[in-house]
């Protein structure tokens, strides 16, 4: 089954500083990234609070592509750009197809290729070479495997709000290097590695429901003294009868048997779900 994924957007990145300068942006070691491989990565602010998640693919030394979900677009392209005033570097939204795939299966002739976790991949063809396959334009089950898998879904509204181990970006391939050296936020990410200033993680949860529609989502927690509020929603999805969330919380709170979600007013008992990595 192939997923034509039309709410996802590649950006070329190219120029003779193209690594240099995304060695100085990103959480991942840029340079040790071998050509043809693609890994997770995160832009940070200033104070260490990913700004956004992507997949980045290196084409070349002087020639790469990330992959993000289309909103995301102009506040991550212009997140970079406000860096790049002295770096001989251009970023160029690349029009052409994105396909995406859950059982590994290899594409030939695709310009770049981003690995997910446990066969999670997707294709980006320019539009001259776009193969003729059957591909469905529902790509719920594919962005529910992104979700079930623990691969952190940002928005607008949660961009900039965490470290990147509230977000288990550490736990995830190569995302997050602590060995590269500097780069926008690296302060603060090292500081919650090394002191312990983090003390949330992502996890994942999911429930029964007979609600077709996700209106006012909110997660509580059942306490002595009664339920209180807790957590941040990254993403929440209803499918074939199952509610599914990923969210932030402290890392001591989620058991199943006192965190319950609060779904169109119906208090529903959740269940976690395991993720694919430590």
């Amino acid at each position: 089954m192939h997923y034509l994924l039309s709410n996802y957007q590649a950006l070329h990145i190219h120029g003779s500083d193209a690594v240099k300068f995304l060695q100085g942006q990103l959480t991942c070691d840029v340079q040790k990234l071998a050509i043809n491989a693609s890994t997770l990565a995160a832009n940070c602010d200033a104070k260490g609070k990913v700004h956004s998640i992507f997949q980045l693919y290196k084409a070349s030394d002087e020639s790469l592509f990330t992959l993000m979900p289309q909103e995301s677009l102009a506040s991550t392209l212009a997140h970079l750009q406000k860096y790049a005033i002295f770096s001989s570097v251009a970023f160029t939204p690349a029009t052409g197809v994105l396909l995406g795939t859950l059982n590994g299966e290899p594409m030939a002739q695709s310009t770049a290729t981003f690995d997910f976790l446990n066969g999670i991949r997707v294709f980006f063809f320019n539009q001259e070479n776009a193969p003729t396959v059957d591909a469905t334009e529902n790509a719920t089950e594919w962005q529910i495997a992104l979700l079930k898998n623990g691969i952190p879904q940002l928005t607008e509204a949660t961009q900039d709000q965490f470290l990147p181990q509230a977000l288990n970006l550490q736990e995830i391939g190569d995302c997050v290097s602590f060995t590269k050296g500097c780069y926008i936020g690296q302060e603060g990410v090292a500081r919650a590695k090394y002191r312990g200033a983090n003390k949330r993680a992502m996890f994942v949860f999911c429930a029964e429901t007979e609600c077709t529609e996700i209106s006012g989502l909110q997660l509580l927690q059942q306490l002595d003294s009664g339920e209180r509020p807790t957590g941040t929603v990254l993403m929440a999805i209803i499918h074939d009868r199952k509610l599914w969330i990923q969210a932030v919380l402290n890392e001591e709170s989620p058991t199943e048997s006192t965190i319950f979600a609060n779904l169109n007013g119906t208090k529903l008992p959740l269940k976690l779900h395991p993720l694919p990595y430590a």
